[in-house]
């Protein structure tokens, strides 16, 4: 079932206020949907870009895929990937399986275990959002731009749904060590789950042990509503240890 033109409206409100902080920070988002450049730049942040976003593995139309950047003087600090996938009558485990198998084909050493499931992904099907390829410059680092870098995750899943109202869900995937970080939430998701997928023999460049990032539709009205609300909310003033001290005195006389 796709959104109502209230809920719509109500994500929509999310990711401008979303995109309203980023820009308050000193920041700003760029949108590219050509993969040339999005490779070119994120291999200019001295990262590769994975095959599940090369131009070998997909037919990119303009409207199936697009790519978040967070700016800052008009340099690219932070890239988040968005690829649509229609699932058809399979659920997600067997597209991911079957698109993993696919990327990684120039590969002949790597090889899935076979009889492994990420039980999960079996509730998911229909239109999916995959977003992969979160990626920092090596410049852009600390407590500060990890915020920042919060914020770009939530404005890509608000934007994602804005941009096709169809989508059931939004996944992605995350490395072990950054899960055990609490990485999973940065990015926006509801749900981490470990052990995405299980490797027989890793392709080149690709760590064992994923886990799974997952967020429906209706978690992602839910997450814009509070967005709202807390957008809304007076900054806390804190504490004058002064009058707080004084207070207590009054009472203890």
């Amino acid at each position: 079932m796709s959104l109502s033109i209230a809920e719509f409206k109500i994500i929509q409100d999310a990711y401008v206020r979303a995109a309203k902080r980023i820009t308050d920070a000193g920041y700003s988002i760029r949108v590219l949907d050509d993969f040339e450049a999005v490779k070119t730049e994120i291999e200019a942040a001295q990262k590769p870009l994975t095959p599940f976003f090369w131009e070998s593995y997909n037919d990119f139309n303009g409207h199936d895929a697009f790519c978040l950047v967070l700016e800052q003087g008009g340099k690219g600090l932070a890239y988040i990937c968005t690829l649509l996938i229609e699932c058809g009558k399979r659920n997600f485990h067997q597209t991911y399986t079957a698109r993993l198998n696919r990327v990684y084909s120039h590969d002949p050493k790597a090889r899935l275990d076979p009889n492994w499931v990420c039980d999960p992904m079996l509730e998911i099907n229909g239109l999916v959002a995959y977003s992969g390829d979160a990626v920092r410059h090596p410049e852009f680092t600390g407590k500060d731009t990890l915020k920042a870098f919060g914020w770009l995750s939530t404005a890509s899943l608000f934007f994602t749904v804005c941009y096709n109202k169809d989508v059931s869900w939004v996944v992605g995937t995350v490395r072990e060590r950054d899960y055990r970080r609490g990485l999973g939430q940065v990015y926006g998701a509801t749900r981490v789950d470990p052990m995405a997928e299980k490797w027989l023999n890793l392709p080149d460049e690709r760590e064992a042990n994923y886990a799974f990032c997952s967020s429906s539709r209706s978690d992602i009205l839910y997450r814009a509503k509070c967005a709202i609300h807390q957008s809304e909310q007076p900054e806390p003033t804190g504490y004058n240890l002064a009058s707080l001290n004084q207070s207590r005195r009054f009472e203890n006389a």
